[in-house]
């Protein structure tokens, strides 16, 4: 306040405290969201390198020729890429 006002600003205090920063109110708080903010960048982790490893499969089995293959067979399009996905996502899990 003091410097507000030998700053040539009357406006209060209020104007500067804007943000009112406060401190975990305990340990465990704390752990806990460090913990949900692990678990929040492992769940982003996983969703990537699922997608990553899916379009990797998809690209090599192209170039491979084997793709065109796959496709002609009665499974749907749907289906093949849908089982790629998980098999990448059980990978990532296990």
């Amino acid at each position: 306040m003091a410097w507000a006002e030998a700053a040539g600003q009357n406006q209060g205090a209020e104007t500067f405290l804007a943000l009112d920063i406060q401190p975990p109110s305990s340990q465990t708080e704390l752990a806990n969201q460090g913990s949900m903010t692990m678990g929040m960048i492992m769940a982003g982790m996983m969703i990537f390198f699922t997608g990553a490893g899916t379009a990797e499969s998809i690209i090599r089995e192209d170039e491979d020729g084997t793709l065109a293959r796959l496709f002609t067979t009665p499974t749907s399009r749907a289906a093949i890429l849908g089982a790629k996905f998980t098999a990448y996502l059980l990978n990532i899990l296990g």
